[in-house]
């Protein structure tokens, strides 16, 4: 039953991420992350729960241990993807705390779910449901809106032309049931140097790109 419960989840939050279509391109990179281009949003689509990289991804690189990525943050996109991962994960944390009946490992959500429970009451707070109607996305994007308006992490990722973003597997948990690799940013490309340096990033693992995110 934890088992089956696990996997229904999953399926679902890797669903959410506006699925692969005609002509879309994809590459398998480190970590469990993959690279999407779908049109002309490109994004890193990372493990279920864990932190996924939004579009507009215009440069990456990665190793076994690395992965290293700059992108120009697109607000619309931002927000569609948002909308659809919150969705899930709110259901989830609602199931959990009403009912009680979520099978899967209690530190596992305590890590990588309730982190943002204050989000998910504020959410329960304005009487959306987990049935995923209209207007419950409705409700939904006033959320959202207000999230980008205030919260620093948001403001933070749209005070600059151009982010970057680097992935550590380093610090993945085998124990886990999905094991999640450490994402780091967003960064200026000043701060990004300082951080790369610091973790061990291998010099040849490079973004070709200048400061304005220029190729």
């Amino acid at each position: 039953m934890r088992e089956l419960a696990i996997l229904t989840i999953i399926t679902a939050l890797s669903a959410v991420s506006c699925g692969p279509g005609f002509g879309d391109i994809s590459r398998e990179l480190s970590g469990g992350y993959e690279y999407w281009s779908e049109g002309s949003s490109p994004y890193l689509l990372g493990p279920s729960w864990g932190k996924q990289i939004y579009p507009q991804v215009i440069d990456y690189d990665f190793d076994s241990s690395f992965v290293i990525v700059v992108q120009k943050p697109s607000l619309n996109d931002h927000k569609a993807f948002l909308k659809g991962k919150l969705s899930i994960e709110y259901g989830v944390f609602i199931d959990y705390e009403d009912k009680n009946t979520l099978k899967i490992d209690v530190d596992f959500l305590e890590r990588y779910l309730f982190p943002d429970s204050i989000l998910y009451r504020n959410m329960k707070s304005r009487g959306i449901s987990t049935t995923r109607s209209r207007a419950d996305f409705g409700l939904m994007q006033g959320v959202i809106d207000s999230l980008f308006q205030y919260d620093p992490y948001y403001v933070d990722l749209f005070s600059r032309p151009v982010n970057y973003w680097i992935i550590s597997h380093k610090e993945q948990n085998a124990d886990d049931y999905v094991p999640m690799s450490r994402v780091y940013g967003p960064y200026s490309r000043e701060d990004y140097l300082k951080k790369r340096k610091e973790l061990g990033v291998p010099e040849e693992l490079t973004l070709k790109l200048d400061e304005d995110g220029d190729k």
